[in-house]
């Protein structure tokens, strides 16, 4: 017993002293301990407390958050990680600062308050989202933002893992409909674009999907697609278009875009239009010397006599 009080004089006399005490946070605690042996509560919480916050302003989150288990409650040791996190990440500690956000999620989900896990994850998933993708667990942080349930940020999840095609279908699911076509104007493959397409298409996003077709480069399944779902004026336009100008690669040789404008023409009840496409058909296929081609766009018209003398022109020898 004279030990433990000679053991508290020492302590209260250090921390008497004048000028900064590196370690009295450490004192602090020995000396609760001490006044817990010596059967005095009173001063043990008054320097338990004392000790915890003395860690936490000595940047020793963990002492704090040990006593803090030990002797007080799980809301505060929640505050302290929190606290704490927010000084590292302040301080350019992102990896630290993102444990210890991690670890006071856990220990709100170990008090039973879900909400505020899933408030402090949503911090934590923040600071990864600010951080340079080569050095995080892709994963990883797509499992986190599923978790947070933030849609915006899974969507920027997949983003920044260079998933643009999730990112799309999120947004879509979401309602986020012009979110999703800056997503797709960022993407370049055909192939992808014509997947998004698709899908746009199976969830009722009609004028969407045509819009996705054209960005792909891929005008004849807009087309088809606008007939398909009502709307021949829509793929009419787009026929024509291609048409009416010229393209190295041959665009304006290729028949399915004539026999679709034609159908759309005569879904709109245009039958002035149908004919003079039919006609520009016949003109150009002839001048690039495929004349079975002409010969059919001459039925489709009714004009059988210039559609035998395709067949003939088409049944001689090329020289």
């Amino acid at each position: 017993y004279v030990g433990v009080e000679r053991a508290i004089k020492v302590y209260e006399d250090a921390l008497q002293k004048e000028g900064p005490l590196p370690n009295s946070a450490h004192y602090h605690e020995e000396l609760a301990h001490l006044y817990e042996e010596q059967g005095n509560s009173d001063s043990a919480k008054k320097h338990i407390k004392l000790a915890i916050a003395g860690y936490e302003e000595e940047g020793a989150v963990y002492g704090a958050v040990n006593l803090e288990r030990r002797y007080g409650t799980l809301d505060n040791v929640i505050k302290i990680l929190v606290r704490a996190a927010e000084v590292k990440e302040a301080a350019g500690g992102g990896n630290y600062g993102r444990l210890l956000y991690h670890q006071a999620a856990e220990a709100a989900e170990e008090a039973g308050n879900l909400e505020n896990a899933r408030q402090i994850h949503e911090k934590e998933l923040d600071s990864l989202l600010r951080e340079s993708c080569w050095r995080l667990d892709k994963e990883g942080v797509i499992t986190l933002a599923k978790k947070v349930g933030n849609k915006d940020k899974l969507i920027a999840a997949y983003e920044k893992f260079d998933l643009p095609q999730e990112a799309f279908k999120v947004a879509l699911q979401e309602g986020y409909t012009d979110r999703a076509m800056e997503i797709c104007f960022k993407m370049s493959v055909t192939e992808e674009l014509s997947k998004l397409a698709k899908f746009t298409l199976d969830k009722g996003y009609q004028n969407m999907t045509l819009r996705i077709y054209e960005h792909a480069g891929l005008e004849k399944e807009a087309a088809k697609t606008a007939i398909q779902y009502g709307n021949p004026q829509k793929a009419l336009e787009i026929c024509e278009l291609k048409i009416d100008t010229p393209h190295e690669n041959g665009y304006y040789g290729d028949a399915d875009y004539y026999d679709l404008a034609m159908d759309a023409a005569s879904r709109i009840g245009d039958k002035e239009r149908r004919e003079l496409i039919g006609r520009k058909a016949i003109h150009k296929f002839s001048a690039l010397g495929e004349f079975s081609v002409s010969a059919r766009f001459a039925e489709k018209l009714g004009d059988n006599e210039r559609a035998r003398t395709y067949t003939l022109l088409a049944s001689l020898p090329k020289v």
